[in-house]
């Protein structure tokens, strides 16, 4: 993924005023024209060719709109890396959104979302679950952003359904057995020590926005968990 690609490989077409390339019905690029949102990525125009850049390079160098375009891309759903570079990666991206994503529209919110999604897919096909990495990644990404940003309608990731549903889906244990461990968890096996503890994990960035969910049809399964958690070290 490192070698140098024509545009095509991210589908860019080249703005005749900017210079800069960009995606045909971009959000982030029709939003004003603002050229400021497209520069800073991994693309030069050069004697006609466009370099880009590895897959996972200069990612502290991309803007939130170069985020977007380039995790949007098809053929990242075949990309290959090593896990710490798709960390990277999905931190970075996080970061962009958590720090310049106020004051988007829905509908750069919707296309940041299909990124957002995408790179996680790609992340787990390539490297595998990691112990619940990229679904953790995801929890605490949306919790923060209802957090700064709020709920909206429409926009996938500030939907609160997610981040009480993918928690509860993803226990390891029902919560009747966890029940019947919790008392006596400081004499279980190390397995079960660890199942228990990957519960609370799940449990933490929903608590984070806990108030959102008074209406949710899960609220009652919610609320059993978390009181088997807070029983835990």
């Amino acid at each position: 993924m490192s070698s140098l690609l024509r545009g095509a490989f991210f589908a860019l077409v080249e703005d005749s005023h900017s210079g800069h390339f960009f995606v045909p019905d971009d959000p982030f690029r029709a939003a004003g024209g603002d050229a400021g949102l497209i520069g800073r990525e991994a693309f030069e125009s050069s004697g006609g060719e466009v370099r880009v850049s590895g897959l996972f390079d200069d990612l502290d160098r991309l803007d939130l709109g170069a985020h977007v375009r380039r995790w949007s891309a098809s053929e990242i759903r075949a990309a290959e890396g090593d896990a710490s570079q798709w960390m990277a990666a999905a931190q970075q991206f996080a970061a962009r959104l958590q720090a310049d994503g106020v004051g988007m529209s829905d509908e750069q919110w919707r296309a940041a979302s299909r990124a957002w999604t995408a790179l996680l897919a790609a992340a787990e096909r390539s490297t595998g679950a990691q112990s619940n990495e990229w679904l953790m990644r995801d929890l605490w990404l949306r919790a923060s952003l209802l957090k700064s940003v709020g709920p909206r309608l429409d926009v996938p990731l500030l939907d609160e359904g997610p981040v009480l549903e993918r928690a509860l889906n993803a226990m390891p244990m029902t919560s009747e057995a966890a029940a019947e461990l919790v008392p006596g968890w400081r004499d279980l096996e190390r397995e079960q020590i660890l199942e228990l503890r990957t519960t609370r994990r799940l449990l933490a960035p929903a608590r984070l926005v806990e108030s959102l969910f008074v209406d949710h049809p899960r609220r009652g399964e919610y609320e059993v968990w978390r009181e088997l958690a807070e029983r835990l070290p």
